[in-house]
């Protein structure tokens, strides 16, 4: 079993995700239990737009100017990449590439911290908190290693019963961390 949940908001308004997987090849004969989580922050589309620009700053234009990469003045570097690799060039979503629009405005999601990123208490939940709760203990105690055939096993069967609508629950999460 795979299976991506957004757990909720944490206490810094980011999004938390976890991710579970039951079917990690085999160790020792048996399919082991792996868990990560992972946060990402809404943005506007206008300000990833804006944070991408200055990204393209005049350091990079200059590492390009000396490796002959161009003969172009910043500015018009600066317009030449964006031309090529889009108005988002440099903007990570990779984590989670849904786009909203909430109130008018268009949001994207900027990838934070992933891996064995653990988050214990959430300021919002969109899972069930002692799930959550209860989730995380079975990670400390079983990541990377055979989930018994006991209550462990069966909590985290139990998240193959939860459906998620990712753009409505970010939807939700934008007009939370935005109060």
């Amino acid at each position: 079993m795979k299976k991506k949940l957004l757990a909720g908001i944490t206490q810094d308004n980011g999004m938390y995700f976890l991710e579970i997987d039951t079917t990690n090849g085999k160790r020792n004969g048996y399919n082991e239990f792996t868990m990560s989580g992972f946060t990402v922050r809404p943005i506007t589309r206008e300000d990833a737009i804006t944070q991408c620009e200055e990204m393209l700053d005049q350091d990079q234009w200059k590492q390009a100017v000396e490796a002959n990469s161009t003969t172009l003045g910043l500015n018009d570097w600066i317009d030449h990449v964006i031309d090529i690799d889009g108005e988002l060039a440099g903007f990570d979503n990779s984590l989670f590439d849904n786009e909203v629009e909430v109130d008018g405005v268009d949001y994207l999601f900027s990838s934070e911290s992933c891996g064995q990123h653990e988050e214990n208490d959430l300021k919002h939940y969109f899972i069930n908190s002692n799930l959550f709760k209860q989730l995380m203990k079975i990670w400390k105690q079983y990541h990377m290693k055979e989930l018994p055939e006991n209550s462990a096993l069966s909590i985290v069967e139990e998240t193959k019963e939860i459906k998620q609508d990712f753009d409505l629950l970010a939807i939700e999460a934008v007009k939370i961390i935005n109060q």
